[in-house]
């Protein structure tokens, strides 16, 4: 449009007092951004919002509703040059004034050259400056609104044109845009006439397919289709025929053609072939085929998935219940479908709901559903029911609505969470029994929350720590063990970290300082607790072991005095395995005596080192050893590792170190004895016939 004509619809358009400009007002000088917005809103015809920066403005998602931007030129981080280029790249036409102090002829000719609307230098009278930019704001806004009335006014002529050319060329259009094809066969299957849409549809062009027979673009299943047709002609009932047929299209593929066809006849009522339109359906089949495969495919998932599905119709009828929902429900499909969803309802709920209700009241909310489109229940819901075997099982329910023309269906997608259910109780349960065992433990218990704060603290502590529980609970776990752990500065600041780091800490022993300054000895537990690989927590426990330590340090000098007294003993000692009847210990008066080296004993077994000479002595041992638990002074013949035979005298019993039953055996070698009490016994007894067969008296005197 010419200028002089567009000035004269600028001129035309005039901004009333109701007509309000929504100004930007972008200046890195707050007092003057304060002085235009009063300036200019007290003169009417403005709402004026200030901001201090061009990158605050761009942010601002409100930027694109003004109906004009201000703009200094000289601004921190974007100047108003670069704030007008964006603008124009982002936003459009939007009117823009650049209103700065700078007066210098490159930024004026910069300023227009990108799009600004007017230049205004600041400077002089400020009423008659701001009524100057007033005034440029106004004519700019009349003159953007006048473009845009002009633009409308351009498009509604377009608009006026197209359609003027569209009713022009309507019934050609419809004829040669048309996606179907207009065709025209005689009996013998030949192309009279066929419209230019068959290259689209099949490849070929009208001039290619009129006078062929149609049986050239078929193939032989198509073919037989239309022989059938044409060879039925007499005997085909009267009106519209439709079929479809597979044809081949020129790049040789095979393409599903829908035909509509109508019989033409002469002025003898004579058929003389046949008329309709085609269209090409192959992506129409592929569809129907996909959704076939898909329905398929949905059936398939709705009587696999693990979760209960069950549908009902506008009037409540079952009409869908899959295998899951039997096996839920234990009703059979048979039995579920076609039957009213608040007839097997009612049959499920638990006796002391059936007795507070009706069936007709579960039929009235059930209908209101139905009408409304709003489901019983909004969320997903437990319901307890009872199968008709008398099994109680819980359910959670997602129901929702399905419009149909007819008015709606619902839908219910349930899951069986009896076990879940069950094994929350059984949680719960067990909260409470720890809870109760933490309580009564004699154990000091810390439970640590996600943020490192103690949240429980069990009543041990008092006389654990000297700490009462509610002055540990709520706070940090560093600063709470600080003055607990102060002998242990390093070891407690390890923990912490290994902690954190989702590592176990197992019975490590640590001397910690109670309250009062005593000093304690504890073994410390403490175990990270996470949900989904991220750390919820720490689970706490300190023993108190001070008392075993002294034990301990008691047990250690009893058994240093034990094994002094083993080893070093001149009579033979050895400990043997109650289990495994192998040597655990022996000292060194055995090494001695045997001839066998400690290292050849231990870990094996007396039979294995062939000890006993006789079997039955041995066995009589063991026998007496097992019933009594002792053995006192019983003589058994014994091999040395040389092989000589010495006899023996035992003394042992069961004993229990460290828990674990032991034989403990004395062992005194008496074969020179019995030898020396045998020879003395011969000499007696020689002495003895001598006095006896003697013919002389024999007198004895001292």
């Amino acid at each position: 449009m010419p200028p002089r004509e567009l000035k004269e619809i600028s001129d035309n358009i005039q901004l009333n007092q109701n007509d309000t400009i929504s100004l930007l007002y972008v200046d890195d000088e707050q007092d003057l951004l304060i002085v235009g917005k009063i300036f200019l809103e007290r003169t009417g015809g403005f709402t004026v919002e200030t901001m201090t920066s061009a990158k605050e403005a761009l942010n601002s998602p409100f930027i694109q509703s003004y109906d004009a931007i201000v703009s200094d030129y000289q601004m921190p981080g974007m100047n108003g040059i670069e704030f007008l280029k964006v603008i124009r790249e982002k936003h459009g036409d939007i009117p823009f004034i650049l209103f700065t102090g700078r007066g210098r002829e490159e930024i004026v000719i910069e300023a227009i050259n990108n799009g600004a609307d007017f230049y205004l230098q600041k400077g002089g009278e400020p009423k008659s400056q701001f009524a100057e930019l007033s005034h440029k704001i106004k004519q700019a806004v009349r003159s953007r609104r006048a473009e845009k009335e002009r633009q409308e006014q351009f498009n509604e002529l377009v608009r006026i044109k197209e359609a003027l050319e569209e009713s022009e060329s309507k019934f050609r259009a419809i004829v040669e845009t048309t996606p179907d094809a207009i065709w025209e066969i005689d009996l013998s299957g030949t192309f009279v006439y066929i419209s230019p849409r068959c290259k689209e549809i099949i490849g070929y062009t009208q001039d290619e397919m009129t006078g062929s027979s149609s049986f050239e673009y078929l193939n032989d299943e198509g073919s037989l289709i239309l022989k059938t047709l044409l060879n039925n002609v007499h005997t085909r009932k009267p009106g519209i025929g439709t079929f479809d047929i597979p044809a081949i299209h020129k790049d040789k593929s095979i393409r599903i053609l829908n035909f509509r066809t109508y019989p033409l006849v002469n002025a003898d009522n004579n058929l003389i072939g046949f008329r309709g339109i085609c269209s090409d359906v192959t992506e129409r089949t592929a569809f129907v085929n996909a959704l076939h495969e898909s329905e398929i495919r949905l059936r398939s998932f709705f009587e696999a998935t693990s979760e209960g599905i069950f549908i009902i119709d506008e009037d409540g009828i079952i009409i869908e219940w899959n295998a899951m929902s039997e096996k839920i429900f234990g009703i059979e499909k048979e039995k579920a479908l076609g039957a009213y969803l608040w007839d097997l309802q009612f049959l499920v709920m638990r006796p002391e709901i059936q007795q507070t209700t009706s069936v007709d009241a579960v039929r009235q909310n059930i209908l209101s559903s139905l009408k409304t489109g709003m489901p019983v229940y909004q969320e997903p819901v437990t319901i307890e029911a009872v199968r008709p075997d008398g099994r109680g099982i819980i359910t959670r329910q997602t129901i929702f609505p399905i419009q149909t023309d007819k008015g709606y269906r619902f839908g219910s997608v349930l899951e069986d969470i009896t076990e879940e259910m069950h094994m929350a109780e059984a949680l719960r349960e067990s909260e409470e029994r720890f809870r109760g065992m933490a309580e009564r433990s004699p154990d000091l218990i810390i439970i640590v929350d996600k943020e490192m704060d103690i949240s429980y603290v069990s009543p041990s502590a008092t006389a654990i720590i000297g700490y009462e529980p509610g002055e540990l609970i709520g706070n940090p776990i560093e600063s709470a063990f600080a003055p607990i752990f102060s002998n242990n500065s390093q070891d407690i600041a390890e923990i912490i970290w290994k902690i954190k780091g989702g590592e176990s800490i197992e019975s490590k022993e640590i001397q910690i300082q109670k309250k009062d300054g005593s000093k304690v000895f504890v073994n410390f537990y403490a175990i990270p607790t996470s949900f989904e690989g991220i750390l919820s927590g720490i689970q706490i426990s300190m023993r108190d072991i001070t008392q075993n330590k002294i034990y301990e340090v008691e047990r250690r000098n009893s058994e240093e005095k034990f094994v002094t007294l083993f080893n070093k003993n001149p009579v033979t000692l050895t400990l043997v395995s109650i289990v495994d009847g192998c040597f655990i210990d022996l000292n060194e008066a055995f090494e001695r005596n045997t001839g066998f080296h400690r290292d050849e004993v231990v870990g094996r077994s007396s039979k294995e080192l062939g000890l006993f000479a006789d079997e039955a002595e041995y066995q009589q041992f063991s026998q007496e050893l097992k019933e009594k638990h002792f053995v006192l002074g019983m003589e058994l013949q014994c091999r040395a590792k040389s092989g000589e035979i010495r006899l023996c005298r035992f003394s042992s019993s069961i004993i229990i170190i460290q828990g674990v039953p032991q034989i403990l055996s004395s062992i005194e070698d008496i074969t020179e004895y019995k030898q020396n009490e045998a020879m003395l016994r011969e000499r007696e007894e020689r002495y003895r016939l001598i006095m006896q067969n003697a013919y002389e008296g024999i007198l004895l005197t001292n």
